[in-house]
C-alpha cells in the first residue's frame, strides 16, 4: 500500500476513532497541569492487585471488581508493535490502518511516538514527537512486506527490557495461540504499562469446503494438498472458534484490553459492535 493511500485510509479511520468514545476511553492520560499522581485509566482486578486500588462505584455498577491507574508523567509514550510475519498477508491493509490510526491518535495527543515492526526480528524506531517524525514512521508502514514467523517471547522480552517507565503499548497481531512462556512475559508488561491489544483475524480462512484442495502454509508459503472430510471441515471451523474464544479469556485474565477485528469485513463494520475486555 502506498504512503498516500495509507495516509488517507488511516486519516479517515482516525475520525472514526473519534466518534468512538468507548474505543478511545483510557487510551491517553489527562494531561491537565498539577502535582502529585494522576488517574491513569481503570481494568479489570487481576490477582495480586492492591484492594487498595479497588474503584467500589465501578465495581457496584458492573458487578466486576474494577482497579484504578495511576501514573507519575504527565506526558503518554505511545509505542505500537505491528506484526509482520508472512501469516498477516491477507490480514495486512486493515493491519496497518489500525497502526497507523494508532499514531495518528497519539500524534494529536502530542505524545512521543515509535513504531516497531516484527516478525522473527525486531525492526525498532526511535522514540519522539512531531510531524516528520510521524510522517516517516507512516511512511516506514507502508513499505514493509510481511515476511517471516513471529518471535512473540522475544518482542516481550524486548518491551520489558526496553521499557522501565510506565507507558502505553499498542499490540496489533494476528497471533491464535500464546504458549505460557508468552502469556507470563504479556502478563507482566500489562503490570508495568498500559496495554491494548488489536488481534485481528480472517474469518474467511476457516470457510474451507470438503473434498481435495491446495492450501498454502501462510508463514511458510509451501502449498499442501489436504482431502477433507465434511467431518474435518466442521471441526476445523470449531477449533477456530475455540481459539478466537481462548485469547479473548487470556487477555481478561492478564489484564489486557482486546478489541478483536475481523479483516473478511470492513474496520468500519467491526467497530459498531466491538467489544472491550
Amino acid at each position: 500500500m502506498s504512503y498516500v493511500s495509507l495516509l488517507k485510509e488511516s486519516v479517515e479511520f482516525k475520525l472514526l476513532f473519534s466518534q468512538s468514545e468507548h474505543l478511545l476511553q483510557g487510551l491517553h492520560s489527562s494531561k491537565q497541569k498539577g502535582d502529585g499522581i494522576e488517574f491513569f485509566d481503570l481494568r479489570e482486578y487481576c490477582a495480586g492487585d492492591d484492594p487498595r486500588r479497588i474503584d467500589w462505584k465501578v465495581t457496584a455498577r458492573l458487578q466486576e471488581p474494577f482497579v484504578r491507574e495511576f501514573q507519575e508523567d504527565r506526558d503518554a509514550v505511545h509505542h505500537v508493535f505491528l506484526d509482520c510475519s508472512a501469516s498477516v498477508k491477507n490480514k495486512l491493509l486493515p493491519m496497518q490502518v489500525l497502526a497507523a490510526s494508532s499514531l495518528l491518535s497519539s500524534y494529536k495527543q502530542a505524545d512521543a511516538l515509535s513504531l516497531t515492526l516484527f516478525s522473527g526480528s525486531l525492526f525498532p524506531s526511535s522514540t519522539a514527537k512531531g510531524k516528520k517524525h510521524l510522517s516517516a514512521l507512516l511512511y516506514r508502514l507502508s513499505q514493509h512486506v510481511p515476511s517471516g514467523k513471529a518471535d512473540l517471547c522475544g518482542l516481550f522480552f524486548f518491551i520489558l527490557s526496553t521499557f522501565k517507565k510506565r507507558c502505553i503499548i499498542t499490540l496489533i497481531s494476528d497471533e491464535m495461540e500464546f504458549d505460557e512462556e508468552a502469556l507470563s512475559l504479556l502478563a507482566q508488561i500489562a503490570r508495568r504499562h498500559k496495554v491494548i491489544f488489536f488481534h485481528v483475524y480472517n474469518s474467511s480462512e476457516k470457510e474451507l469446503s470438503f473434498g481435495q484442495q491446495a492450501l498454502e502454509d501462510s508463514e511458510s508459503g509451501e502449498e499442501l494438498l489436504f482431502d477433507l472430510s465434511d467431518e474435518q471441515v466442521m471441526k476445523y471451523q470449531i477449533l477456530y472458534d475455540s481459539a478466537l474464544r481462548t485469547v479473548r479469556e487470556q487477555m481478561k485474565r492478564i489484564g489486557v484490553r482486546l478489541f478483536q477485528i475481523d479483516a473478511a469485513r470492513s474496520l468500519q463494520a467491526c467497530l459498531k459492535g466491538v467489544r472491550t475486555l
